[in-house]
């Protein structure tokens, strides 16, 4: 897939923030895309380049492109920062796993 553009399919513009999230990781993942990725067994996840991510991936899969909104988002739906690597932050939400995106 390329980053470049949004997924064209209506039923996306209506899903909420959790979906599109789980799709985004998805996709980087079919597409080689490193800037984010899931990590042990697909229960967390970590964004390893925030500049990259915000840039060329979120544009993608949100409206705003700014690490602070996508940030806050992960706050408002329940996420929590389990530790932190180098800086970036790992984040964990018990209902959020591979492959299950209901």
């Amino acid at each position: 897939m390329s980053m470049s553009r949004r997924p064209n399919d209506d039923l996306f513009s209506s899903r909420q923030f959790p979906w599109r999230l789980h799709v985004l990781l998805e996709r980087c993942d079919e597409a080689g895309e490193t800037s984010v990725s899931w990590l042990q067994e697909g229960k967390l996840f970590q964004v390893h380049d925030k500049e990259r991510f915000a840039e060329k991936v979120m544009p993608c899969f949100f409206q705003s492109s700014t690490y602070k909104s996508f940030s806050r988002n992960l706050n408002l739906w329940g996420f929590k920062t389990v530790s932190k690597d180098h800086g970036l932050a790992i984040y964990y939400n018990e209902f959020f796993v591979r492959h299950r995106p209901d």
